[in-house]
């Protein structure tokens, strides 16, 4: 201790003498500088007195600089230059008598010198292994996504596909489940860490449920659409009547779009898929037809988040807004009525009238059209009010002709049929296979048989008689009626031409049509009947070796 003790005493005494050298030597300097400063002085003012010695006064510039802050500013910063410097060589010196005493401590207590510097090497790389061996494991949402080195790599993450969402979305207020855990778990594969773009990837592979603050609206309190904002539910319900509002050179609107029923609107959190955009909720609900949106509640998406929380005792930061959410099914689509009352200016045809003229010239049964009929037009202007685009009134306000309508002139025949003998026996009308005697319609009951064959074939008249029919006859087509004279008649269809006239006498075998297709027909045949007093007559009766699919000869 007493060996130390000295060592201090002079190492002590030293400083101090060194010390007082620098001191000195900085003195010396300073009066070397003031006595050359005189003595150059001093010859200047003998060089301006002759060579006399003068009083030696400064000048008034010189006072003025020596009583100046720039002066005063000057000297403090030289002392304090000096200061600085004297210090930095002191505690030089300082240091190398510490570092001194460091190695003579150092020769005499080698082993525990060389024992802390082994601790504190073992501290360091401990430190740094210890970070590098173990990172975190993210349990997102109740799932493991997986290893990152530090928790700031999955927040980034999280902040990346907060920013995304919103671009994509053009909404900032998209919302997420986001209810994150760490675990320090060991790194077995440096493979496995995640970087900030993997957890982002990760995150996005979830498809976890999105949601955002928008609006719920109700028709008759039931729940009828969702969309993105409050304000996008003020469009639609204030433009949803613009579809029934156009107008034209024809149509003027008097009284605008008007919803019968109550419509509303609340703000919510709802699914982000399940938001319509405007135009879309526009025309959803102004469309009269039944279809309706399909979307669920949200109730559902919280059970779903809700289950996947029971085994990992987290608590969804979404529940807490339970109440927020739209959770009402959309059964079916509700009924809007969308009134409004337009005037209207339309054409309108005038349907000409048909006027019938005796002909004591032409056989009765025969009519003849001696003039066309034309419809005529008139313009007529009316208040129509509408329900969803169905005019359910209209009041004709005024109706002008501009075109007068042309009466159909129909000459009917008046003249008496001549008398006519019929032979009391039928002959087959044409050649052909039989392809129906018996089914549905006019052959039920073996009413009528037909006779297939290619068209063209000749159609001929089963007994003498008088035409009363040589015209189109609706579903028979081009149809040929004769009156036999005896209570009985024939009915010949499907004819694709017609040979004779109303009131022309033919005589049994005689040609009276060609075989077609027209009227109700699935191919080219011969429909024939035979009535008697107006009733149709089992063909059976006539004819008993008909059968489905034989060939027959016309005149058998």
């Amino acid at each position: 201790m007493k060996i130390k003790w000295v060592n201090r005493r002079n190492e002590e005494q030293e400083l101090d003498k060194v010390y007082k050298q620098i001191v000195r030597r900085e003195n010396k300097y300073h009066i070397a500088e003031e006595s050359t400063y005189i003595h150059k002085k001093e010859n200047i003012f003998r060089k301006i007195a002759g060579g006399q010695d003068v009083k030696k006064e400064p000048s008034k510039l010189r006072q003025r600089y020596e009583r100046s802050w720039i002066h005063s500013q000057i000297d403090e910063i030289k002392e304090d230059l000096d200061e600085f410097f004297v210090g930095v060589k002191y505690y030089l010196k300082r240091v190398k008598f510490g570092l001194r005493d460091f190695r003579e401590y150092a020769k005499d207590h080698l082993f525990s010198f060389l024992v802390g510097v082994f601790c504190v090497v073992i501290f360091f790389v401990g430190a740094f292994t210890y970070k590098n061996l173990f990172g975190y494991e993210v349990i997102f949402n109740g799932t493991k996504l997986g290893i990152v080195k530090n928790v700031n790599d999955f927040e980034n993450a999280l902040t990346n596909v907060d920013a995304n969402l919103t671009k994509w979305y053009d909404n900032s207020n998209v919302y997420y489940e986001k209810s994150i855990s760490y675990q320090k778990v060991p790194i077995k594969n440096p493979k496995d860490i995640m970087d900030t773009e993997e957890c982002e990837n990760a995150v996005y592979n979830l498809n976890i449920p999105l949601f955002c603050k928008g609006a719920v609206i109700s028709v008759n309190g039931n729940e009828a659409v969702r969309v993105a904002s409050t304000q996008d539910a003020k469009t639609v319900i204030n433009n949803i009547g613009n579809n029934y509002e156009k107008e034209s050179s024809n149509v003027k609107l008097i009284k605008g779009s008007k919803v019968k029923e109550d419509m509303e609107y609340k703000e919510k959190l709802i699914s982000i898929d399940s938001a319509m955009d405007v135009k879309d909720a526009i025309n959803y609900l102004s469309d009269s037809s039944n279809h309706k949106v399909e979307n669920t509640g949200d109730s559902d998406i919280l059970g779903k988040i809700n289950e996947s929380k029971k085994s990992t005792n987290l608590v969804s930061a979404l529940n807490f807004r339970e109440d927020e959410f739209s959770t009402d099914e959309i059964s079916s689509k509700p009924s809007i009525t969308i009134t409004t009352v337009k005037q209207v200016t339309y054409k309108k045809d005038v349907a000409y009238k048909t006027v019938y003229r005796d002909d004591p010239d032409v056989y009765v049964g025969t009519n003849k059209v001696k003039q066309e009929g034309k419809d005529g037009e008139k313009k007529v202007t009316a208040v129509n009010t509408y329900e969803n685009g169905t005019v359910v009134k209209s009041d004709i306000k005024k109706e002008t002709v501009t075109e007068k309508s042309t009466s159909k002139i129909i000459s009917r025949g008046t003249k008496p049929l001549p008398p006519v003998t019929s032979t009391g026996r039928f002959i087959m009308p044409a050649s052909g296979t039989i392809s129906a005697l018996n089914k549905a319609g006019s052959h039920a009951g073996y009413k009528a048989v037909d006779i297939a064959n290619p068209q063209g074939t000749p159609v001929y008249a089963s007994d003498t008689g008088i035409v009363t029919r040589a015209s189109w006859y609706g579903g028979y087509g081009n149809c040929v009626d004769i009156d036999h004279g005896n209570g009985y008649s024939t009915r010949y269809g499907h004819n694709v031409k017609i040979l004779v006239r109303v009131g022309q006498k033919v005589q049994q075998g005689e040609q009276i049509a060609v075989m077609g297709s027209t009227g109700n027909s699935t191919g080219p045949h011969c429909h024939f009947e035979i009535h008697y007093h107006g009733v149709s007559q089992v063909i059976l009766n006539y004819f008993k070796y008909l059968a489905n699919g034989i060939h027959v000869d016309a005149f058998q």
